[in-house]
């Protein structure tokens, strides 16, 4: 199986960034963020900007003044940040027109791939799908997905979109006894011998309406 050398998960919204201003207003500290910067060893100058927006709102708080924070190029997590009154005068822009994208995509390295061991996901696997079937684990790779995500995320490998294991591989299966909550027939036996981590996605009449229901 080849696998380029870095994969991205996909999971929404891409914004790019070029001048966002709360307020006009004489500027009296200028803060740099930049994908080579550092939070902890960075003091948002130019020769020594963070590496997040977070780390440089906190900094502008505590200084007096009206602040701009400056990003470089490049591509920058999504970050929660609520901006209040008091940080009228706050303003961002990208550096003398340079690119800068905040995007919830992260990026997998292919040597972080493993092969599976877990005994239970191994006997949902057919025989010729063992040893080509590769798992990753985001959590020990320092990707927290523990926020509250509508849609599963995607995967890309070489700018294709795969989709999470499925059953079937692709269309539906109609089930024609529901009460809402509860699927009562698919019509089908899994051959699954755990499910734990599993969900049954659902349409209702129309492919616009979608319930997720954990198994």
């Amino acid at each position: 199986m080849k696998i380029k050398k870095i994969m991205s998960v996909f999971f929404a919204g891409v914004m790019v960034i070029s001048s966002i201003n709360i307020t006009y207003a004489e500027i009296v500290n200028i803060i740099y963020v930049a994908e080579y910067g550092s939070d902890s060893n960075g003091n948002g100058t130019e020769n020594k900007p963070y590496a997040t927006m977070t780390k440089a709102v906190k900094a502008a708080r505590g200084m007096e003044g009206k602040s701009e924070i400056i990003f470089r190029e490049g591509e920058f997590p999504m970050e929660s940040i609520t901006l209040s009154e008091s940080d009228n005068g706050l303003s961002f822009k990208a550096y003398n027109g340079e690119k800068v994208v905040f995007t919830d995509t992260h990026n997998l390295l292919a040597e972080n791939f493993n092969n599976i061991t877990d005994r239970d996901i191994l006997k949902r696997l057919k025989n010729n799908a063992i040893g080509n079937v590769l798992e990753y684990d985001l959590s020990k790779n320092g990707i927290d997905l523990s926020g509250d995500i509508l849609f599963n995320p995607y995967l890309y490998i070489n700018s294709e979109s795969k989709y999470i294991a499925r059953y079937p591989n692709s269309g539906y299966i109609k089930a024609e006894n529901a009460d809402g909550t509860n699927i009562l027939d698919l019509g089908f036996t899994p051959s699954w011998g755990n499910m734990k981590n599993s969900e049954i996605v659902c349409s209702y009449s129309a492919d616009y309406f979608w319930k997720h229901i954990d198994i």
